[in-house]
């Protein structure tokens, strides 16, 4: 996909970012998406409450030092580099790698695969981004179910 080159490109990116994962996000708990732009930088910020995402997900929120804090928040970070063919360049859960999550809720079918964000399409790495989130909040909640 290129998109125009100018300012408004950057913002269009965002847009792109929001439209694909802000039904997902926000069904895990998270605001929508919030876009900061840059010439060389898109990112997309998705908050959600620590302490509710503390008792959605106990097991990730344990893993990533979900604060007490009580106006805290735990962010879901996504970098992508605009340009004429805009790529991912990385997502972070409160700083974590989020494949590196799967190894505590367990790896899920479409997530287990290692992503290289920069090799693929923006479309095509949203819909990689989508499935690897979808694996780890599925998977939080089939691990806190098998405890309980």
């Amino acid at each position: 996909m290129t998109l125009r080159n100018d300012a408004g490109a950057a913002l269009d990116v965002g847009r792109m970012v929001c439209a694909r994962l802000d039904g997902l996000m926000t069904r895990a708990g998270f605001t929508a998406g919030q876009i900061g732009t840059s010439l060389t930088e898109v990112n997309v910020m998705y908050c959600a409450e620590a302490q509710e995402f503390r008792q959605q997900f106990p097991v990730v929120a344990a893993e990533i030092d979900v604060t007490d804090c009580e106006d805290a928040c735990t962010d879901l970070s996504i970098s992508i580099e605009p340009g004429r063919t805009p790529r991912l360049l990385e997502a972070h859960l409160e700083g974590m790698q989020l494949m590196s999550l799967l190894g505590v809720v367990g790896p899920g079918e479409r997530a287990s695969q290692d992503v290289d964000w920069q090799s693929l399409p923006l479309p095509g790495a949203l819909d990689r981004l989508a499935g690897l989130l979808r694996d780890v909040f599925d998977s939080a909640h089939d691990v806190e179910h098998e405890v309980d």
